[in-house]
């Protein structure tokens, strides 16, 4: 496979096949974000404090064999920034720079109502922590919510 034409011939068939046999056709991945996205929409209340979004590559249409479910949880009542406005003191900033490509740090500049970790990426909100601080203040929307949703899973906490 030294040349262009071999190479892509080869590329053209592999897709074919992954898309044959594996993952399915463009329609039918879009079908299966469709579901994703409605499941999301029907199954958790969009009045709450607290929300799922399904992640991953089930909610990207890609349920490969195998592969776990990604539920990001969403608490309403906190705001997360990209960059730090300069007249605000204790609020959760964004950090894409210092992460594994696809994935963020949720750093804490000033005060936290939520455990912290300190890291030399500076003060992070660590997701079993806070989910463990959510259990133990036996929020009862909460536990609802996450008895309702999975099995604590070391999820992604975003805001």
């Amino acid at each position: 496979m030294h040349n262009q034409p071999e190479m892509k011939a080869v590329s053209v068939r592999l897709y074919k096949y992954l898309c044959d046999e594996i993952v399915g056709s463009e329609k039918v991945v879009r079908y299966k974000r469709l579901y994703c996205k409605l499941h999301d929409e029907i199954l958790y209340d969009s009045e709450s404090e607290l929300t799922c979004i399904s992640s991953g590559s089930m909610a990207e249409g890609l349920n490969l064999p195998g592969s776990d479910i990604d539920i990001m949880l969403v608490l309403k009542t906190s705001e997360v920034y990209e960059n730090k406005p300069e007249d605000e003191e204790d609020l959760i900033i964004l950090d894409t720079e210092n992460a594994l490509p696809g994935f963020a740090l949720l750093k804490v500049a000033g005060e936290s109502e939520f455990p912290t970790t300190y890291t030399t990426n500076g003060t992070l909100l660590a997701n079993s922590d806070v989910i463990q601080f959510f259990l133990d203040e036996e929020e009862e929307e909460f536990s609802k919510f996450m008895d309702q949703v999975c099995q604590i899973h070391y999820c992604t906490i975003l805001t």
